[in-house]
């Protein structure tokens, strides 16, 4: 019997399309924006960072604060967005992503970034990676993103668990006499369908995120 051909995990592949598909880059402020909208920003920025405190591990982070003060500006008649990355270095992938704040338009095409967790502002000229994300309409938009994130990530372990569990009857296969490698067959056959059931599943979920950015794109 012929010896068989590992498969290759391609998990890194379908992450690197995802995030590529969804990043979005949203224009800094170029000119002085105008000075009441910016100081009704930093009006609310400052007054929000006095009055509510930053806990990290999911309790009360930079999520939570962002769609706050996504709100608030809401409220007095400012349009603003939600933006997620890394203000630390641009994004690759979508695991590099680990921050959350706001971006405010403050004149028609000038957006100008929020700092939630600081109550600041943060201009192109200061960081410009703030200009530079996956930008979110609403709160719900992230809401739905993060949802489907989470399913991405334990679909795609449950995709790598069916890779390593095939390629270890391979290993197992290979090295048997003649009656082992037919007593095998019947599992490898049903591991190698398992891979492709959750290489499927795993590309309709990364489809589904496709289809959400294709949403939230639309209704910029």
């Amino acid at each position: 019997m012929l010896a068989l051909t590992k498969k290759r995990l391609t998990l890194l592949a379908i992450v690197t399309v995802a995030i590529l598909l969804i990043l979005g880059a949203c224009a800094p402020s170029t000119t002085t924006p105008a000075q009441t909208t910016e100081q009704i920003c930093e009006e609310i920025a400052k007054n929000y960072y006095a009055t509510h405190k930053y806990i990290g591990n999911d309790v009360f982070d930079c999520d939570n604060m962002a769609c706050d003060i996504w709100d608030m500006l809401i409220a007095r008649g400012i349009n603003a967005k939600i933006a997620i990355g890394n203000v630390k270095h641009k994004v690759k992938n979508i695991d590099d992503v680990n921050h959350a704040w706001v971006v405010a338009e403050v004149s028609p095409s000038e957006w100008l970034a929020i700092e939630c967790t600081g109550g600041y502002l943060v201009y192109g000229s200061d960081n410009s990676l703030y200009y530079y994300g996956i930008i979110f309409n609403n709160p719900k938009e992230l809401r739905d993103f993060y949802d489907l994130y989470d399913r991405y990530r334990r679909q795609a372990l449950r995709y790598q668990r069916a890779v390593e569990y095939y390629n270890s009857l391979v290993e197992q296969y290979n090295s048997s006499n003649y009656l082992t490698k037919l007593a095998l067959l019947g599992s490898l056959n049903q591991a190698s369908q398992q891979v492709e059931i959750e290489a499927q599943e795993l590309q309709s979920i990364t489809n589904e995120i496709e289809a959400l950015y294709s949403q939230i794109k639309s209704g910029r």
